[in-house]
């Protein structure tokens, strides 16, 4: 049995250039803010656009109860710094260096086994590396973005729960022209971070190699809609094809009301996992099936 405690700090940054270009990390789900303004020349594009980010430190230890496997401890920081130019003819560009550096004397040993590795690379070293580099377009209710970026949806998201984030190399389109309604398409190649497997600072393909068959997957496919409509309710549907791997449909409803002395918050999920072969390589769904599929249906109460 393993029992692992980690310490995260994190102290954000933000630094404007004349005003605020930003939008929320999550584009799609933008309005018209003072980000999607165009300015009217290239040399305003960056003399306007933003700067921000995070420095984090963090410290993790890991018991373990096997006998002859030594605990695990390690201390990091860093963070991230992003520049993101403010729009010109509805086009920004952004580039975020992601960053983690090892204390070595509050960290282990990497040779004896007593580093632990989920803050660095596969060699129990310090990194760093360009997590997002993307272009967007942005125009009225329509949002294209291309390159490497956040993603936040069910099954795939950036899962921040060490140093750094998952990124996703992806084409993105979010809509949200229709009242009460987003609607989302992306076609997403690699990833790197937390989830991505052993060295998370480098791109890796997915779904990646599959398993039960040695074949290579590249590539899912990611259609979704989110709905409002509801007071005091959000529902969202998504479809997704992993190559080589499995079609999945998820769905969700979530009922929140803060005016309430209890404040109630009651969640329906449903899912349908259609497998073609085993999985490796995707946060969230670790199972193993064959031709097979497999459905969940779960619902929460909480006060």
């Amino acid at each position: 049995m393993r029992i692992c405690s980690l310490l995260l700090v994190a102290v954000p940054l933000s630094i404007m250039a004349f005003d605020n270009y930003r939008c929320s990390e999550v584009c799609l789900h933008c309005d018209n803010s003072s980000h999607s303004i165009n300015v009217q020349s290239l040399d305003d594009a960056f003399a306007k656009g933003s700067i921000d980010g995070h420095i984090r430190m963090a410290h993790i230890y890991q018991r373990e109860d096997t006998p002859n496997t030594p605990d695990s401890y390690a201390t990091a920081i860093g963070g991230e710094l992003k520049y993101e130019t403010a729009k010109f003819y509805n086009i920004s560009a952004a580039l975020s260096t992601f960053i983690s550096q090892k204390i070595s004397p509050l960290s282990g040993t990497f040779d004896k086994g007593t580093l632990n590795t989920d803050f660095f690379n596969a060699n129990g070293a310090s990194f760093a590396y360009i997590g997002e580099a993307y272009l967007d377009f942005q125009k009225d209710k329509l949002d294209i973005r291309i390159g490497r970026q956040k993603l936040d949806t069910p099954l795939n998201d950036r899962d921040d729960v060490r140093m750094l984030p998952n990124t996703f190399e992806a084409f993105t389109i979010g809509y949200g022209g229709i009242e009460h309604f987003v609607f989302v398409a992306s076609y997403v190649n690699r990833w790197a971070g937390i989830g991505s497997g052993q060295d998370i600072s480098q791109f890796k393909d997915i779904p990646g190699k599959i398993a039960a068959t040695g074949a290579e997957g590249k590539g899912a496919l990611l259609l979704g809609v989110q709905n409002d409509s509801f007071a005091n309710t959000e529902i969202q549907g998504w479809f997704y094809s992993f190559d080589k791997l499995a079609y999945v449909l998820y769905m969700d409803g979530v009922y929140h009301n803060d005016t309430l002395a209890l404040a109630p918050l009651i969640a329906l999920q449903y899912g349908h996992y259609n497998e073609r072969d085993a999985f490796h390589g995707c946060r969230r769904c670790f199972w193993h099936t064959s031709r097979t599929g497999f459905r969940y249906v779960s619902l929460q109460c909480c006060f």
